[in-house]
């Protein structure tokens, strides 16, 4: 590999990134995922949200813990063709949930409330909170949005992209209440990667993840994996760095649904791989999710991970999505 000056160098490390994990990236849907969300006093989660429809929409939003637990929740209210703003910060969180990881859920209601343009719901009459109620007509077509998210760090006054997964509303079990969603109201993520998934799944689906890392000595990469199945456990990979040399390590998920890789922290990891990737193969029950009924496996299941890496003599983080293959 040819030297290249510093600053050429990191840019180059950034932007090798392998191909979008996600099918469909910003398709607009009844429902979205922010797959990370924190706050603290430096820093905060801010959502930008868009309704699409033309009708106003009840958007209920909810936060979860690493292990899908249900935290608190809430709702706003988007007249057709709105935009609005939500930001995860010690004003929406409430007491006692800074520096706690999870994830954000947002999900369109069923029926059409009254909003003021500021996204206050000033008549939520005849509205409900469930997204795909067994008794809603087959041409029924929920409001669709779509969303955009960063990871606000004022103080060092940097930016970075969260990327947003879409949720259809039969990625939820029937009858899901989008404010009482718990670990067992998102069965599959159509949107994200689809892993070890049935015969009935589209075609060419892959079955291995490609984590993008970037480890200078002035910055570091923080890997996060997020599915709506468990994914907990110990896993062997391939760690490659950017000569192509490979080395065999042990992968950490301590959490059901959404894990923070440090690569700093990996056991088997060699001090010399600064720029590559690892590459994971998760077993066939990993993020393999049930039917309705919970008997058999279903068609579609889901993993989404993303790379952020930072280094001070760039000046910058970047958000780099990790490949499925």
């Amino acid at each position: 590999m040819k030297k290249l000056g510093l600053s050429v160098a990191i840019a180059a490390a950034f932007v090798a990134a392998p191909a979008f994990a996600l099918d469909n990236y910003a398709v607009a849907s009844p429902a979205f995922v922010v797959p990370a969300a924190m706050y603290n006093a430096s820093q905060f989660t801010a959502v930008g949200i868009t309704n699409h429809s033309t009708a106003s929409v009840a958007v209920y939003w909810s936060f979860h813990n690493v292990n899908s637990e249900h935290v608190t929740d809430g709702t706003l209210c988007l007249t057709g063709k709105d935009f609005q703003g939500f930001a995860w910060n010690e004003v929406t969180a409430g007491t006692g949930l800074a520096d706690v990881p999870g994830y954000l859920l947002f999900g369109v209601g069923t029926g059409q409330p009254k909003a003021d343009k500021n996204g206050a719901c000033t008549d939520l009459a005849g509205v409900s909170d469930i997204i795909n109620h067994t008794t809603l007509p087959k041409d029924y077509i929920p409001g669709q949005i779509s969303a955009n998210a960063f990871q606000v760090n004022s103080a060092n006054k940097d930016v970075a992209v969260t990327p947003v997964v879409p949720l259809g509303a039969d990625d939820f079990v029937k009858d899901a209440g989008l404010s009482t969603l718990n670990a067992d109201s998102l069965r599959k993520a159509k949107y994200a990667a689809q892993l070890n998934a049935t015969t009935a799944s589209p075609a060419g689906e892959g079955k291995t993840l490609s984590l993008r890392y970037y480890r200078p000595t002035s910055g570091g990469t923080a890997i996060y994996i997020w599915s709506p199945n468990s994914i907990k456990g110990d896993y062997t990979a391939n760690a490659y760095d950017d000569q192509q040399n490979r080395k065999s390590i042990q992968l950490p998920l301590p959490n059901k649904e959404l894990n923070l890789v440090d690569p700093n922290k990996i056991v088997g990891m060699p001090s010399n791989f600064v720029d590559g990737f690892i590459e994971w193969t998760p077993s066939k029950t990993v993020a393999q999710c049930t039917d309705v009924k919970g008997t058999t496996a279903c068609d579609y299941n889901g993993i989404f991970s993303y790379s952020v890496v930072s280094d001070s003599n760039f000046g910058a983080v970047q958000t780099l999505l990790n490949a499925v293959f």
